[in-house]
């Protein structure tokens, strides 16, 4: 048994009923390019051979009782693969339209806790004969790198390249009791006092007297001048991040776009990827609120996922990340001048990061134990707190992966896009994974605030090409 990260734990105490923080990838592949059929039951024996080589997989999560310290993984006794690989197929035309509704449905239900928290679906019946996968993951096993390293160990390099099947050495392990798991916890309750104390002073240096004095003072620094980042349960009202009654039900949006036309937008501004990735954003959900009459006076605050990983834990497959919380300057009409904020605001934000010496995400979780966690996220979601107000508009995450196509089975990787968790307090999240020469954007919403996520995605497409044709006219003076 091994105890969860001070970050998996947060996503395992976060996690209600009605807010299930599990997430997923949708791989849609084209089997003409395998020298075997790719049948279903090849798939799960492919599967089946991987999993010594993605230990997460087979561990079920143990609590501790009244959650007075962290969860432990166990190597689930009763584990089997028939529970977990599922079958499906889309009604005609098989195009993407019902694909994203499916992936939708599958989405919604929480992962069952007495076994292992992943579930995945081989769906048949997509157009040109084309398959897709759907990976159905709880966040307390991994973030985006560690999961997209996980799922490396499914694909090769060519579809003919043969598959390594590792040795299996493992080993089943019994489930604690509950008071096996409290004496097991009373050492890490010894040392609590100790390390919130530290994770107050860690939290105290990474905020600083300047944002906690702009959190006091409501968006403004001591010197007049505009803030370049947000702060929680500060952003403007609009509708797509209020919080909802009853259990979320996700709606899903996605378009791929040319990392090239990314790229000459980016070098023609001297930017990151990731700036014109959130000027996209802050572009299409511009056009989205003003045509419903929605736009805020003020920039709407993202949360923006930061890798933590060093070159030595690279393949660490726990939670390792901090948070961004950049502002999306939605109320600037010009979307050079949007795509310059950004950037400015971004490097800002980064460097405060990297000078912070310690991780506040993990600092602030630090500080309580579990299961205070748990009682505050139930009280919330049970409507004790009707008014809570979001903590964030939107998410916006992205993950590179491989440059070079990949092969599952043989089948190659035409599209890849992610479903993001929905979070109570944060609205809409945008994820973005680069591979194979494009960047996959994906929009997963709560659908009783927006029915149809397609539009956002769509919108994306749209402010790129606004972008390259000034990257265009730039380059041309």
């Amino acid at each position: 048994m091994r105890s969860l990260s001070t970050l998996d734990t947060l996503f395992v105490s976060l996690d209600t009923a009605r807010w299930p923080l599990h997430g997923g990838g949708v791989l849609v592949l084209d089997p003409k390019t395998s020298p075997n059929p790719v049948t279903f039951d090849a798939f799960k024996q492919h599967l089946q051979n991987q999993l010594p080589t993605m230990p997460p997989l087979r561990r079920r999560l143990v609590r501790t009782p009244f959650g007075l310290t962290e969860p432990v993984w166990a190597e689930d006794p009763d584990f089997n693969i028939d529970r977990h690989v599922h079958r499906s197929a889309i009604p005609a035309p098989g195009g993407a339209t019902e694909l994203r509704e499916l992936v939708a449905q599958l989405g919604d239900p929480p992962l069952d806790e007495t076994r292992p928290l992943w579930d995945v679906w081989f769906i048949e019946r997509l157009k040109h004969g084309r398959i897709a996968l759907f990976l159905k993951f709880h966040h307390a096993y991994v973030d985006g790198m560690g999961g997209l390293d996980m799922l490396s160990h499914l694909m090769t390099a060519s579809p003919d390249t043969p598959h390594h099947v590792p040795p299996d050495h493992w080993k089943a392990e019994r489930i604690p009791t509950g008071p096996e798991m409290l004496l097991r916890a009373m050492p890490n309750m010894a040392t609590r006092p100790l390390r919130a104390a530290r994770a107050g002073t860690g939290l105290a240096r990474a905020i600083g007297p300047g944002p906690l004095v702009s959190l006091l003072r409501g968006g403004k620094k001591r010197n007049g001048l505009a803030k370049t980042t947000g702060m929680p349960f500060k952003c403007p009202h609009v509708f797509f991040s209020e919080i909802s009654p009853g259990q979320i039900r996700r709606a899903m949006g996605w378009v791929g776009a040319s990392m090239d036309d990314i790229a000459t937008v980016r070098d023609a501004f001297g930017v990151k990827f990731n700036d014109v990735a959130l000027a996209m954003v802050t572009g299409s959900l511009r056009n989205y609120l003003l045509e419903r009459d929605d736009l805020p006076d003020e920039p709407l605050t993202a949360v923006n996922p930061v890798n933590m990983r060093h070159e030595t834990d690279e393949h660490a497959v726990e939670n390792r990340f901090s948070l961004l919380a950049p502002l999306l300057p939605t109320h600037i009409s010009d979307p050079v001048e949007r795509l310059e904020n950004i950037s400015a605001a971004m490097s800002k934000a980064k460097s405060s990061l990297q000078h912070g010496g310690s991780n506040p995400v993990e600092n602030l979780f630090n500080l309580v134990t579990p299961g205070t966690l748990e009682l505050v996220m139930h009280a919330l979601t049970r409507n004790l707190v009707p008014e809570l107000p979001p903590v964030f508009n939107l998410c916006v995450t992205n993950i590179a992966t491989s440059k070079e196509p990949r092969f599952i089975c043989g089948a190659r990787i035409e599209e890849f896009y992610i479903m993001m968790m929905q979070a109570l307090g944060i609205g809409p999240v945008c994820a973005v994974i680069t591979y194979a020469g494009k960047a996959f954007f994906s929009f997963t919403t709560n659908r009783d605030l927006v029915p149809e996520a397609q539009p956002i995605a769509d919108g994306l497409l749209e402010e790129l090409e606004i972008l390259r044709k000034a990257a265009a006219e730039r380059g041309s003076h």
